[in-house]
């Protein structure tokens, strides 16, 4: 559970230390600002030969340099240099208000320019962590629907390449309405974190899953024949009866779930495929529900 916790807080976590830093560059520049209207005395931080590493987001920048480098090595790059500009074009309008000098406007335009780069960098760099928030469940840590088509596609191609089984499954946690009408939602967040814990688990690393809304959770599978297909689904069913949710309370559910599954035929569309697992899901509930129903 706090695995699953740990990717929301993280999240949420690149997002504040962005704008942090976004805050410390505007805060730098309001105090150039200032020094320049009202001739306050220069801060080491814009005035010092190696200003870009003392301010107090170039000493941010290099602390979080190699999350930047995780992201994207050559916008990280790209940020370094930028960001070296501005107090370099800085030093250059500073030197010749010193000397009583005319600053020229392409002086002038050269640091605004730098400060615009620098700007839309950072707002790359977050925007990218928006997406990358948006593309995951922050309860479970799954995958959401954003790229899943793709994803499919993806997968599509490579199992009629290799000759292998491109399967689809739909699982649905049986009477969690109860589960939360008794428990309180709080717990039945506890039992999805845990229900998705366990499929990552039971599943490989080349299978997909996805939190495709509610207690329903969706499984692309790439398997060499049907029988690889039924054990990978027995194991789901073997982790799930042997693995209750214990919750931060104390208290122990038990929860089963109903699972529709399918081989994806040539051609066929994501959504057809889903809404063909969904069928047999459903036909699973009627049946009596906690079983695998293949279609």
């Amino acid at each position: 559970m706090d695995q699953l916790h740990h990717t929301k807080n993280s999240q949420n976590a690149a997002l504040i230390e962005i704008d942090e830093g976004i805050r410390l560059h505007i805060t730098w520049a309001q105090k150039v600002f200032q020094y320049l209207v009202l001739k306050t005395p220069a801060e080491p931080q814009f005035s010092a030969k190696e200003s870009h590493l003392l301010c107090h987001f170039g000493k941010w920048f290099q602390s979080n340099h190699a999350k930047f480098e995780k992201i994207n090595p050559d916008k990280t790059r790209e940020l370094e240099q930028v960001h070296y500009l501005v107090h370099h074009h800085l030093h250059n309008i500073f030197s010749k208000l010193r000397d009583n000098r005319c600053v020229e406007a392409a002086l002038v335009s050269q640091y605004q320019k730098s400060q615009n780069d620098l700007l839309e960098l950072l707002i790359y760099f977050r925007t990218h962590l928006i997406t990358q928030a948006l593309q995951y469940d922050p309860l479970t840590g799954l995958a959401l629907r954003y790229g899943m088509e793709n994803q499919f596609s993806t997968l599509s191609q490579s199992t009629k390449k290799n000759q292998k089984i491109l399967a689809v499954g739909l699982l649905d946690l049986d009477h969690f309405k109860d589960v939360n009408d008794q428990y309180g939602h709080q717990a039945g967040d506890e039992v999805l974190a845990h229900t998705a814990q366990i499929l990552r688990d039971s599943l490989r690393d080349t299978d997909n899953i996805f939190r495709f809304g509610g207690e329903e959770f969706l499984i692309f599978l790439e398997v060499d024949n049907a029988d690889s297909l039924h054990e990978i689904i027995d194991r789901i069913f073997q982790s799930l009866h042997s693995n209750p949710t214990r919750l931060k309370s104390g208290e122990v559910i038990y929860t089963t779930a109903t699972v529709g599954i399918i081989q994806v035929e040539p051609d066929e569309t994501m959504e057809k495929a889903i809404a063909r697992a969904d069928q047999a899901m459903y036909s699973g509930k009627q049946q009596g529900r906690d079983r695998a129903v293949f279609a």
